[in-house]
């Protein structure tokens, strides 16, 4: 299949940089949510990084998919701009975890932070919970846990990344991206948040914006 079947129209209402930051960003988020996390209406999910582009889009899709969502992130700012988008419940990510401030467990639960955050991570889910893993941002090493937990409450670790696939399993989710979500990409109800935008010349800049972790939402460059 050539590049051409993962093409996506931009919604008439978003100009070109908006419509960038739709994919990969709500298309990781739809993938996790749905296909791997199977989340139901009335769920709790917990997103980790709760600023970064994918969890900005994530965070309006549990929503709109009728789940409560908890928001994780290490930086009080980004959990209040990110409470508008639809999170239930805050959580800020401190030396002891993020456990201590978690309410209640939760169904599902989208993670960027890896191996050192694994345990903690099953800890935090119901019986039959999911575990979405997306990124190793700690590192990809685990501590030692107790493998009986997983067994005991029927948890599921499941690990997924958008840019590994090839065109065959990119073009289905594509396509019913665009049939389910896309038209509901609108004013009021779900919409890619942007957080800085550069002109090509100065990637540089864009890049040390992204390590620095300052941003709140996805990074746009334009030309």
């Amino acid at each position: 299949m050539s590049h051409e079947d993962e093409l996506l129209p931009i919604p008439a209402h978003l100009d070109p940089a908006q419509g960038a930051a739709i994919p990969e960003a709500f298309l990781t988020a739809a993938d996790a949510l749905t296909t791997r996390g199977r989340v139901a209406r009335g769920e709790r999910v917990l997103i980790h990084a709760v600023g970064s582009g994918v969890s900005t889009a994530a965070v309006q899709l549990a929503r709109w998919m009728g789940a409560t969502v908890v928001g994780v992130s290490r930086t009080a700012s980004k959990l209040e701009r990110a409470a508008p988008l639809g999170l239930s419940e805050t959580v800020l990510l401190g030396p002891a975890g993020f456990r201590p401030g978690l309410s209640a467990p939760v169904d599902v639960i989208l993670d960027y932070l890896g191996g050192p955050a694994l345990a903690e991570n099953l800890s935090a889910l119901k019986p039959r919970g999911r575990l979405v893993l997306l990124g190793t941002l700690q590192g990809p090493e685990a501590p030692s846990i107790n493998v009986g937990t997983i067994l005991r409450l029927r948890l599921e670790i499941i690990g997924t990344v958008m840019r590994a696939r090839g065109c065959p399993e990119r073009v289905p989710l594509i396509a019913d991206f665009a049939a389910r979500i896309l038209p509901a990409i609108a004013p009021g109800s779900l919409a890619p948040v942007i957080g800085a935008r550069f002109p090509m010349t100065e990637v540089r800049a864009a890049h040390a914006a992204m390590e620095q972790n300052s941003v709140f939402g996805k990074i746009v460059l334009e030309w």
